[in-house]
């Protein structure tokens, strides 16, 4: 799992490196795909040169951030990886994976297609995607308890952080190329058990029908922190 990754620098192309290394079965993102705007001429700079050879052998299935969306409403980048829906809000199933993709930020609508989508369906491991990290007091809170959602997978937030919400597990990993930028709009939040000013990528370990181990590497592959449920 990447977010933030779209710039095209140096530090992207190692997380392509590093993400290719992992043989992942398939990636997801938090958004914010291209910078400084995902329009059509800037997708093969930002995404798919970078992870080109990751993207070979892995679909990317993301949602969208506000660079993304800034330009045509996140068409150039949804049309260019094939997403479905609309905007960056969608489910996907792998395995026994389900994706649960809510776009920009968890807001009542969001909460609605999220209620909508768990109660008709199942899987064994459910992980929900957004781009804005959710905040205690969300709505959305209570619905993936109901649901046993695994973990929250957001991006946004310049850090890498873990975190527990409302009782729910989540994953901020605004890691993948961008960098941090101004440090007063990437400061740490302050309920983190873990925060990382670090390039890097979430790997995901699933296996018997749960997520086994969750494990945050740097883009030089050293394993900055490691959570097993």
């Amino acid at each position: 799992m990447i977010g933030d990754f779209g710039s095209g620098t140096n530090h992207e192309w190692a997380v392509g490196r590093l993400l290719t290394s992992m043989h992942p079965d398939f990636l997801v993102g938090a958004g914010d795909n291209s910078y400084l705007v995902a329009a059509g001429p800037l997708l093969d700079r930002n995404i798919f040169r970078p992870l080109a050879n990751v993207l070979s052998n892995a679909p990317l299935w993301t949602t969208m951030g506000e660079h993304d969306l800034f330009w045509r409403g996140g068409k150039d980048v949804a049309d260019a990886l094939d997403l479905p829906g609309e905007r960056g809000r969608y489910a996907m199933r792998y395995g026994p994976v389900q994706l649960v993709v809510l776009g920009l930020e968890a807001d009542s609508s969001a909460v609605a297609f999220a209620r909508g989508v768990l109660e008709r369906t199942t899987a064994p491991v459910r992980f929900v995607v957004v781009h804005r990290p959710v905040q205690p007091g969300n709505p959305i809170l209570s619905v993936l308890r109901r649901y046993d959602v695994s973990a929250i997978l957001a991006g946004h937030l310049h850090r890498y952080e873990r975190r527990v919400v409302g009782g729910v597990l989540e994953f901020t990993v605004g890691t993948g190329g961008e960098g941090p930028g101004n440090l007063e709009f990437t400061k740490a939040s302050p309920d983190a058990l873990k925060s990382l000013l670090d390039y890097g990528a979430l790997r995901v370990d699933v296996a018997g029908g749960e997520a086994r181990s969750y494990a945050f590497i740097d883009e030089r592959g050293r394993v900055l922190d490691r959570f097993a449920p």
